[in-house]
């Protein structure tokens, strides 16, 4: 019953357009010169011209291409965020032996996965923990930023980059001997 229904919506939908595709128009001129176009005659035939329309311009539709992209997979779409939380954005170290970088993952780290470490745009350390040192760093200043990769090393998702300073007070102070 309702695909009889849908059918003569459809068939009177096709006929009211069809009627108003072949509805007249009209040129009227009123008594201050204004033009108007409608599809009702005026009242006097002086001021109201019927107006011949060409033919209804269509323009085709583009095609439209399929992506090429693969869909992302369960374990890609996997993480909602990564963040460095320690150390804090722009905290300055005065002559430090070393700096603790502290990373949290929501949600944490899963199989086959691991996180990078990056410290100026290089690679400095990958692992499985969330914590990596820098070991005794010269002065100046770091940009680190944390990634988490799968197995075939490809990246997952990253955080926000987090800038830090570390200042010595001798320029040509040495490093510390080993123990």
């Amino acid at each position: 019953m309702s695909g009889l229904i849908r059918l003569l919506t459809a068939g009177i939908s096709i006929l009211l357009v069809t009627f108003a595709v072949n509805a007249e128009v009209y040129k009227v001129i009123d008594e201050n010169g204004n033009v108007t176009y409608t599809n009702k005659k005026a009242e006097t035939k002086s001021n109201t011209a019927p107006v011949e329309l060409g033919p209804i311009q269509t323009i085709p539709a583009p095609k439209i291409t399929p992506s090429k992209t693969k869909p992302r997979t369960k374990a890609e779409t996997f993480y909602k965020s990564i963040e460095i939380t320690y150390p804090l954005e722009q905290e300055t170290y005065q002559n430090p032996e070393s700096i603790a970088v502290t990373l949290k993952s929501t949600p944490p780290l899963g199989p086959g996965h691991r996180y990078r470490l990056s410290i100026n745009g290089k690679t400095f350390n990958e692992g499985k923990t969330p914590q990596f040192v820098m070991d005794y760093p010269d002065r100046g200043s770091y940009t680190i930023k944390a990634e988490i990769l799968n197995a075939k090393g490809k990246s997952l998702i990253s955080s926000s980059p987090r800038t830090i300073f570390v200042h010595r007070s001798r320029v040509n102070a040495p490093k510390p001997q080993s123990k």
